[in-house]
């Protein structure tokens, strides 16, 4: 190993410790800027994580981390910002709104059309559906047709434009909400489990949707079941720390990967251990196809990762169906089925490269180049008619594409 990727690999440790400050600080002598710039965010010293981010040409990031440090008007982040902002071709309003304290009072001061276009670039759907409902119903109809057209180029993933809407109708609320502190729960049950996991395959949803797990990272599962508006949680020790859990379609069985490599059966008794499935490294990602008759397993091989897909009948695994392999890097493998189960879609999650992603399906293998910087893509998700799949990157950006050819359909998101 490299004395960079040996500071990388410490700084990691020290994140994953809880101690940011130790990992900013190999982060930076590594100068991974950027994840230097985040671990200072996270233990709430702002003007290093500023510092970090302008080092790593991350302009909007610096601009946030002054304003929160408190300094807002801080020469360099002006400057940093309106390069950012005409980087992507907006004009003089949009630089003003970036360094603006208040993002609704800029919003409010614009005519609700431009106002909308700019929410929409800057990843606020909630604002931008407000105002393009204002415009819509104010406008004629030729200006609310050419309106709506702006309204699903900007958001053709976006299903708040209400469908024949005219321009006296009423707009229905958008989603999300606009204010999101109106919302009420008549009851919140709060559960502390210990150590809970993190990446794209830690929290799972039976399909009844009466039981959830969480796959805890000191060893254990947390299973809940919800009766009569209860949420009831028991804790499944593990023989390692559990780092993903998948329910079967069908229901049963729950499964949780752990760092070992083992893959067990979870009940209320224990953990009973699948030797057949056991992987090198640790499981990153299990997923079941959506029929149930097959599972895939991404796990973190160091060097590489490991893609394997096995067959699944009457309840236990059957013959090894597929195996891939990315031979360098620390990987972070993530995995995800679409809603037919006809491609699987995986990324070897390459820290600090550019990371491709695989889809296998019934015309092949497919390769689709890096869309995002060099972070590591950490999850994947297709929508429900499976016509789209988003892939979110440590960046700070997800990325839109093409269900069946992974390629970008939009630019990135910023958040």
């Amino acid at each position: 190993m490299t004395r960079q990727e040996l500071l990388v690999a410490a700084a990691r440790c020290w994140a994953r410790a809880g101690e940011w400050e130790l990992a900013a600080e190999r982060y930076a002598e590594a100068q991974a800027w950027s994840l230097a710039g985040r671990s200072w965010a996270q233990a709430g010293e702002w003007e290093r994580a500023a510092q970090a981010f302008d080092r790593g040409n991350q302009p909007r990031l610096a601009g946030r981390a002054w304003h929160r440090a408190g300094k807002n008007l801080r020469p360099r982040s002006a400057r940093s910002a309106r390069m950012a902002w005409s980087a992507l071709g907006d004009s003089d309003p949009e630089a003003a709104l970036a360094l603006d304290r208040d993002v609704a009072a800029a919003l409010e001061r614009m005519d609700p059309a431009q106002a909308a276009e700019v929410a929409a670039r800057r990843g606020r759907p909630d604002l931008a559906a407000r105002y393009w409902q204002t415009a819509i119903a104010a406008a004629d109809p030729s200006q609310a047709a050419r309106l709506r057209q702006a309204w699903r180029r900007a958001a053709p993933w976006n299903d708040t434009l209400p469908r024949g809407l005219g321009p006296t109708s009423e707009p229905p609320p958008a989603w999300p909400s606009v204010d999101v502190a109106e919302l009420t729960l008549d009851e919140v049950d709060r559960h502390e489990v210990p150590g809970m996991a993190y990446g794209n395959a830690a929290l799972a949803w039976a399909p009844d949707g009466a039981r959830l797990s969480a796959a805890l990272r000191g060893g254990g599962v947390a299973v809940g079941a919800v009766t009569g508006g209860h949420l009831a949680v028991e804790v499944v020790s593990t023989p390692a720390g559990a780092r993903a859990v998948a329910f079967h379609p069908q229901g049963k069985p729950l499964l949780v990967g752990m760092e070992g490599g083992a893959i067990g059966r979870v009940s209320s008794g224990g953990v009973d251990d699948i030797a057949t499935l056991r992987m090198p490294g640790y499981v990153w990602s299990l997923n079941f196809s959506p029929d149930g008759r097959r599972l895939a397993v991404g796990s973190w091989i160091y060097p590489g990762a490991l893609l394997r897909v096995w067959a699944w009948e009457a309840g236990s695994p059957g013959a090894r169906v597929t195996e891939q392999s990315h031979p360098t890097g620390d990987c972070w493998p993530c995995v995800t089925w679409s809603p037919d189960g006809r491609i699987l879609a995986w990324s070897p999650g390459k820290l600090l490269a550019p990371n491709p992603l695989t889809l296998l399906g019934p015309a092949g293998q497919r390769e689709v180049p890096a869309a995002h910087s060099d972070e590591i893509i950490n999850s994947l998700a297709f929508s429900p008619d499976g016509r789209w799949l988003t892939t979110a990157s440590d960046d700070n950006t997800a990325v839109l594409r093409d269900g069946g050819t992974g390629q970008p359909a939009a630019p990135p998101l910023r958040f």
